[in-house]
């Protein structure tokens, strides 16, 4: 998705939040705003109450997932045609390159799932919504996904997009599966979670308004991101966006409001408080803006996600002790993220602490009330603690615990697999991080 916010370098540079295949969000901090967080009802009725007196409007709501007569035929043709075991697998040869579907990257052009199937095109967001249409339709169990810890930079005209991944996720036969139109590798990034669909229309329609502000058109953006907002009040980087549109409008006040209501609704938003520091300084303001500077500096050594990167660099290194203090930071900051606790927990068990680990995976199955996610958790637990010589409980469909035995090393054989997995990972973690030029029609 897109997030949007105004900068200073010579032009006018304008950052915004997508989710191409992307969903944009960044981290940030509480700091002076206010930090209570405020539910899907409450917002819901401050977007109203702000964008009621305007004279912006709302775009219409679509159907992203419905199908056409083309997309039915092509579905019952070459999918619904093989056995059920080997459809996900047909689906997905369909969507590469050279595939029957042929299709084209375009990166800066989100479609629904009938104009990506009938113009062949479309981003990363625009493919995961075909393939969710056409799976479905083809008795596939599908759903969206969201990384939350692959973030790319991208540019349309004076615009500069922060962009975060949506992939495809399915289950069949009890394996599962992702489709990611992104990096196309085995590697699974973590900080991974299920979203809906109404959220993944959300952010359709977040990056619609997002594309028409690159653009120049900030007026005709607002009713995008009205309806973004309407389908999912929550969703935090809509309200930053929307509030760069109203800044660029002249609406201080409203953008004021809306970077507020993204604070509320995301304590840890950096975009959002970004915003707030750009709009005071715009304003003259720079007591307040210099006072948001700072929190902003102190909280990017509080941010639990930055413990969460140096964690997991010190896990990669076998320096356990020192993973486990930036993920208990971590947890301080953020206790119901899922992957903190996974983590630690691995943490524990490669020190042979069974009864530490044993918490955490237990604080894990209370996290994970959705069955799929709760599937997702339960895949990468057996395959921890195999990896470790331990035999997971016989819990179904939840993360298990390991039974009471003293762990053993992992072989020569898989440390060695392991850490050439791990570095191919952060070589392509690192390639994502890298400015990325504009693809080609």
């Amino acid at each position: 998705m897109m997030i949007v916010s105004s900068e200073n370098r010579g032009t006018d540079w304008r950052h915004l939040l997508r989710a191409t295949c992307l969903v944009l969000l960044s981290a940030w901090s509480s700091g002076c705003v206010q930090t209570q967080r405020i539910t899907s009802t409450d917002a819901s009725a401050m977007r109203a109450q702000l964008l009621d007196h305007t004279a912006y409007g709302i775009t219409p709501d679509i159907d992203v997932l419905a199908l056409n007569d083309g997309m039915r035929a092509f579905v019952t043709q070459k999918i619904k045609s093989l056995p059920l075991e080997t459809r996900a697998s047909a689906l997905g040869q369909a969507f590469m390159r050279g595939g029957v579907l042929a299709l084209r990257y375009e990166q800066d052009r989100t479609r629904d799932a009938r104009e990506t199937f009938n113009d062949r095109s479309g981003n990363c967001l625009s493919f995961s919504q075909l393939f969710v249409a056409l799976g479905r339709a083809a008795g596939l169990h599908v759903r969206f996904r969201e990384d939350r810890h692959i973030e790319t930079w991208s540019r349309l005209g004076d615009v500069l997009f922060l962009n975060r991944h949506v992939t495809v996720w399915g289950v069949q036969g009890g394996d599962e599966y992702d489709i990611d139109f992104g990096r196309m590798n085995g590697n699974a990034p973590k900080l991974r979670q299920l979203i809906s669909d109404d959220r993944a229309r959300a952010e359709y329609f977040n990056n619609l308004g997002a594309e028409r502000f690159a653009t120049g058109e900030s007026a005709q953006s607002i009713p995008y991101f009205n309806r973004a907002l309407t389908i999912d009040p929550t969703l935090e980087f809509a309200w930053t966006n929307l509030a760069s549109a109203l800044r660029t409008l002249g609406h201080l006040k409203e953008a004021e409001q809306a970077l507020h209501i993204a604070t509320q609704l995301e304590p840890n938003s950096e975009s959002a408080m970004s915003g707030l520091e750009r709009l005071y300084r715009a304003q003259g303001d720079t007591r307040a803006a210099d006072r948001i500077g700072q929190l902003l500096a102190r909280y990017r050594e509080r941010n639990p996600y930055h413990h969460f990167a140096l964690a997991e660099d010190a896990l990669k290194n076998r320096d356990y002790e020192t993973a486990i203090t930036h993920l208990k930071a971590a947890l301080r900051a953020n206790p119901d993220e899922p992957d903190f606790n996974f983590e630690l927990g691995h943490a524990y068990l490669a020190q042979g602490n069974v009864q530490q680990a044993q918490k955490r995976f237990q604080r894990l199955v209370e996290l994970t009330r959705d069955e799929d996610e709760s599937h997702i958790y339960a895949l990468r637990l057996v395959q921890l603690l195999h990896e470790f010589g331990l035999e997971p409980s016989p819990t179904e469909r939840q993360p298990t615990k390991p039974t009471e035995r003293q762990p053993t090393k992992p072989t020569e054989r898989q440390a060695t697999e392991r850490q050439a997995t791990e570095q191919q990972a952060t070589e392509q973690q690192a390639a994502q991080r890298r400015p990325v030029a504009q693809p080609s029609s």
